[in-house]
């Protein structure tokens, strides 16, 4: 969803009361991104604003992003015009996505002058600009000259003017009900409550609309715009929503109830701890999938190599299956070596392998004999029976290497740090690590762990981490599950000496269920045992193991109460 207006009073507000905070660091992470280290009479905090056509935004944030060797040529000028400049004041402009920071600094001379750090955070026409104390443009994130009719000229030395508001909305504050529906009233063609409070109101986005008119109910929308107004003054219904995988779905400043019960409501108490919750973690997924991309397209090419080799050597191994006519043909020949001619073409023999014994005609190369024909059907069985047993070993590699390229694919799913995604690319060996010592195995990221009726669960996300899982965490008499011929986490319940009651066996079953290859189907098979009962078959790859005395649960994974399980 989008960072609104209500989002960004509340943030605005927030930020005022860092008034006398001063600017000790500026930086660019990307073209889009600004962040402000600020030094108050606490620690410091950071400021991050973001421009960003699909994430503009702005808030205290405690991620530390990677900054450029080289910093860019704006924030070169926002060092020189804000360094060491005092915050004066944070205010939202009108009820609009705009908000202004205003400094005070000092100038080549050392005068006092005022900076202003406008933060348009509109969409596709967000931009950040930077204004004297007279409202004149001395540079912009991304300038905008006069040829561009379509959009506000912002050109340097230009006097900055508000964005254009539309005049047909009406600010949400202070009204009485019959100004409300009088309002309402005059949305021309709405096609529900949500529309028109969209179409009357200026600043309300329609994931707040949506939770409004559920609150409302079958009543009157009236009370419940105004405690959704309330709760934007007073800031205390700010809500984060998770999806089963603890993934951010939505967030805002009104307890999302519309996403019950798919998904689980986390509340907060700050207005930029809530932003960067929701953003940072979308932001982290999608830098992942960015740089897993290598990794899936060196796994996808190496399957689509093998599943080609494996087709044409199936094809030869059909051919092999014939190998039998041959030696037959050569003893035949053999036995009737005085009928045949020489110089023939086909010799036409009774074939006394078969009850009737029918005759069969043998090809002949016209230039050998009899004998000689028959030594090169033997040739020629002896070299298919040794082709055979050649394919039907490189098959069963290429099964196996197949097998363990679909496990990494699966994995993929799993990644949810960088760390992972290391791991992962190490194992495929597309990457070399610098800087390890020799002999010295690297530091792995945690597995998943889940809490159920007093027992812990652990599950792997990766093929590294199932082995140290299985190998080197369990003890002889924990439980160990995985699910049944199919590529997936291995699941770890630490017994710790006591009996391990159905309902922990059954859960951890499902989390092994969820987190293979089989999620979101029903009824998944998964097998379970003793974790003293798997073994690691030598120079097997990573990931892979033997196991016996096993038992098999058919379940299905209840996502919501594997999510509420696991602990951070």
């Amino acid at each position: 969803m989008a960072f609104d207006s209500g989002m960004l009073r509340l943030v605005a507000k927030e930020l005022d009361a860092l008034a006398g905070a001063r600017a000790e660091k500026i930086y660019q992470p990307t073209k889009n991104e600004l962040v402000f280290v600020l030094h108050g009479n606490g620690a410091p905090v950071r400021l991050l604003i973001s421009a960003a056509p699909q994430a503009a935004r702005m808030h205290l944030t405690e991620d530390t992003p990677e900054n450029p060797a080289v910093p860019p040529m704006f924030c070169m000028f926002l060092r020189k015009h804000f360094g060491n400049g005092v915050l004066e004041k944070a205010e939202q402009v009108g009820f609009d996505r705009v908000c202004t920071l205003r400094f005070c600094c000092r100038d080549e001379l050392g005068d006092l002058v005022t900076r202003v750090l406008v933060c348009e955070l509109m969409g596709r026409g967000a931009n950040i600009l930077v204004t004297d104390g007279e409202g004149k443009i001395l540079s912009a994130m991304k300038p905008l000259d006069l040829s561009e009719a379509s959009k506000r000229p912002l050109a340097v030395g230009m006097r900055w003017s508000e964005p254009p508001v539309p005049t047909r909305k009406a600010l949400p504050f202070g009204l009485e009900k019959e100004a409300f529906s009088r309002i309402l009233a005059n949305v021309p063609q709405a096609k529900n409550a949500e529309d028109g409070l969209v179409s009357a109101f200026f600043g309300l986005s329609p994931v707040v609309a949506r939770q409004i008119v559920r609150d409302a109910g079958a009543g009157e929308l009236y009370p419940a715009f105004c405690r959704a107004v309330e709760r934007l003054e007073n800031g205390d219904g700010l809500t984060l929503a998770t999806d089963a995988q603890g993934k951010p779905t939505a967030f805002s400043y009104l307890p999302l109830t519309q996403y019950e019960p798919e998904c689980t409501l986390i509340p907060f108490t700050s207005p930029s701890a809530l932003c960067d919750a929701y953003y940072l973690a979308r932001a982290r997924a999608e830098r992942v999938a960015q740089r897993g991309k290598d990794i899936l397209r060196a796994v996808t090419s190496r399957s689509e190599k093998l599943t080609r080799k494996m087709a044409a050597q199936e094809a030869e191994l059909a051919e092999c299956a014939q190998r039998e006519q041959l030696r037959i043909w050569g003893d035949l020949l053999t036995a009737n070596a005085y009928a045949v001619a020489k110089g023939a073409k086909a010799a036409e023999v009774v074939n006394y392998f078969e009850e009737d014994c029918p005759t069969v005609l043998i090809p002949l190369d016209e230039k050998l004999g009899a004998q000689a024909n028959a030594q090169r059907y033997y040739k020629k069985y002896k070299k298919l029976k040794t082709a055979e047993e050649i394919l039907q070993q490189q098959l069963a590699l290429a099964r196996g290497e197949l097998a363990y390229l679909d496990t990494l694919r699966e994995a993929m799913e799993k990644v949810e740090t960088e760390a992972e995604l290391e791991e992962i690319r190490t194992e495929l060996s597309l990457k070399k690590t610098e800087g390890r010592k020799q002999g010295k195995a690297p530091k792995l990221s945690p597995p998943m762990r889940f809490e159920k009726d007093g027992f812990t669960v652990l599950c792997g996300k990766n093929n590294q981490q199932n082995d140290t899982l299985t190998f080197r965490t369990a003890e002889r008499h924990d439980i160990w599950c995985h699910a049944k011929d199919r590529p997936g986490s291995h699941v770890l319940v630490r017994a710790e000496g006591r009996p391990v009651p159905d309902s922990v066996l059954t859960f951890a079953c499902e989390v092994a269920a969820l987190y293979s290859s089989a999620k979101g189907g029903n009824q998944v098979p998964v097998d379970y045992t003793l974790a003293c009962r798997v073994k690691k078959p030598s120079g097997a790859r990573p990931g892979f193991v033997n196991y016996f005395d096993q038992k098999t649960a058919y379940v299905t994974p209840d996502e919501a109460a594997i999510a509420q399980a696991r602990q951070s």
